[in-house]
């Protein structure tokens, strides 16, 4: 059984992400739910929110959305991305200021993300933004779906 166990380490993220992964699995949180897994094979991102854009929304407005830390990294100094997850679609989880240059960085990277914002359909991949899309649909979701169907027959 594999032990999980918590190692610091000096100098900053971005060196760490440039630096070659030993053997087994590395997991760096990038603040609020993103989190970077790396191994030698593969670098998959979650939910990355690395960008302002929340805090440019909302400011000056009644509740305004300031970052409690500095996004720990650039998007650009995440290294070679195989596969991004997005959860859901709130823009600390699916931040287009963070998305898109993950995806000019990294041309073969797919993303995994809801379907009704990135504009894909469940089971297919759709290009956008030069990048695969591929949405999955859980039961919840293709119920609604059934019952948008229902209600208006002319919907796919």
């Amino acid at each position: 059984m594999m032990s999980l166990s918590t190692v610091p380490f000096s100098g900053s993220l971005t060196e760490r992400l440039a630096a070659p992964t030993a053997g087994g699995i590395r997991l760096y949180w990038l603040g609020q739910a993103g989190f970077v897994i790396a191994t030698n094979r593969f670098r998959i991102v979650v939910d990355p929110y690395l960008s302002d854009s929340l805090a440019e929304k909302y400011r000056g407005k009644r509740f305004e959305h300031d970052r409690m830390m500095a996004a720990p990294v650039a998007p650009s100094a995440l290294g070679p991305v195989d596969l991004v997850l997005v959860t859901h679609q709130h823009t600390d989880h699916m931040d287009p200021q963070t998305l898109m240059p993950i995806a000019a960085a990294n041309p073969d990277c797919r993303f995994v993300v809801p379907p009704r914002r990135a504009g894909c359909r469940a089971g297919a991949y759709r290009r956008q933004a030069g990048t695969a899309c591929r949405s999955r649909r859980g039961r919840a979701h293709r119920t609604s779906c059934r019952t948008r169907r229902h209600r208006n027959p002319r919907r796919a």
